[in-house]
C-alpha cells in the first residue's frame, strides 16, 4: 500500500514564482493575501477553494493539467494524548462528582 499524497503547495507555488508570477501577482490573481501564501511556503496548508484558485492558475500559467500536479507523500504522525491525573473509570459515581467540582 502507497502512503498518501497531497499537493506539495511549495514547489506549486515556487513554480509559480519561477514564471515571473510574484506572491503579489499570486495575492492579486487569487485574492489570497501575501501572508497566507508564505504561510503555505512554510508548510500549511490551503483549505479547499484557496487551493482551487491556486491549482488552477499554476495550471494555466505552467500551462500543464492537474494529473502533472507537483505531489508529495503525506506523513500522518500519531498523536501523543497524555491523560492528566484525575479520577479512574472504575471510581465511584460520588468520587467523580467530586473531582468535577
Amino acid at each position: 500500500m502507497s502512503a498518501p499524497q497531497t499537493i506539495d503547495w511549495f514547489r506549486l507555488i515556487w513554480d509559480l514564482v519561477q514564471r515571473g508570477v510574484n506572491l503579489r501577482a499570486i495575492a492579486a490573481r487569487t485574492e489570497i493575501a501575501e501572508a497566507t501564501l508564505r504561510g503555505y511556503l512554510a508548510g500549511s496548508h490551503p483549505v479547499y477553494w484557496r487551493g482551487d484558485l491556486l491549482v488552477k492558475l499554476w495550471c494555466a500559467t505552467c500551462e500543464r493539467g492537474q494529473d502533472e500536479l507537483p505531489m508529495v507523500e503525506l506523513y500522518l504522525a500519531p498523536r501523543v494524548v497524555e491523560r492528566k491525573a484525575g479520577p479512574e473509570v472504575n471510581d465511584s459515581i460520588g468520587e467523580l462528582e467530586r473531582a468535577w467540582r
